[in-house]
């Protein structure tokens, strides 16, 4: 059983991880416009701190995930606090049936540094979303493997340059870029980036 089927239950218990979701989902709403008409998803949402943030504010949310704890504990969050037009959805971006250009927006929080193939969950992400609409991507600057002591990810982080051509390559074009979190532990400090992209 990996890290992602056993922290789920005591996940939102870490303040940070809560003032993270918190802070960069504010950065994303002042960064663009976004409608009341709009399909969202949280792309490797886990236990939904990014993407309750926008509840009441869209549409509806699909919420994404490989894990099945993860949406577990989201789904006892939804029907615990009533939300609504919020949907879990167990999905494997790099295996299963995709929709195409569903969604306004997709956001994604700390996901792209355990995906293999940055290029290729790109160009997943971009067949889901429509012309003219986004794609913002936060995740963990590059470091050294402090930030993951016991485990062994497949990046140490993401290179910001290789994201954006890969992104660029997709069919997008860079909208916003900017580090609106700091995550201090392990006695070092560790940038968390936001960049978003806009489908051409």
């Amino acid at each position: 059983m990996n890290k992602f089927e056993l922290d789920p239950f005591t996940y939102d218990e870490n303040p940070m991880h809560v003032e993270r979701g918190n802070t960069i989902a504010e950065r994303i709403k002042q960064s663009i416009d976004i409608g009341r008409d709009w399909v969202i998803a949280d792309f490797g949402c886990g236990t939904g701190l990014l993407g309750i943030n926008f509840i009441g504010q869209v549409k509806s949310i699909d919420m994404i995930d490989m894990s099945e704890n993860m949406l577990n504990v989201l789904s006892d969050k939804i029907q615990n606090q009533s939300f609504k037009d919020v949907h879990p959805v167990r999905m494997d971006i790099l295996a299963d049936r995709l929709p195409a250009e569903k969604y306004n927006l997709i956001i994604t929080l700390m996901a792209f540094h355990h995906i293999e193939s940055i290029p290729e969950a790109v160009m997943k992400l971009a067949f889901m979303i429509k012309k003219g609409f986004y794609l913002a991507i936060s995740d963990l600057d590059i470091e050294d493997g402090s930030y993951h002591p016991d485990e062994q990810p497949p990046h140490f982080g993401i290179d910001q340059a290789f994201l954006v051509k890969s992104a660029l390559d997709a069919g997008f074009h860079l909208h916003h870029i900017s580090v609106p979190y700091v995550v201090s532990k392990n006695n070092k400090n560790y940038p968390i980036f936001l960049h978003i992209y806009q489908k051409r």
